[in-house]
């Protein structure tokens, strides 16, 4: 299934501090769900740094920065 990935905040301790921009989107299939110590990846060619904490369902921060997916509605045929 097809998400939306959009970075909500950046983290005040980012290692990697203004990499990604608040706001930025990444739509892409869902590899897995974010699991602690692991990449979350969209696709296989886009992932975002190590996971560190999962904050609910559908947000996680990593080492930079605080996510939220949302599942993107398929088309009905």
């Amino acid at each position: 299934m097809k998400i939306k990935l959009e970075k909500i905040e950046e983290l005040p301790n980012a290692r990697h501090p203004g990499n990604i921009e608040v706001g930025y989107v990444k739509e892409g299939e869902m590899i897995d769900y974010p699991k602690v110590g692991r990449a979350f990846w969209v696709g296989y060619g886009w992932r975002t740094s190590t996971v560190t904490e999962i904050v609910d369902k559908n947000t996680f921060k990593t080492l930079n920065s605080t996510y939220r997916w949302t599942w993107l509605e398929t088309e009905k045929k």
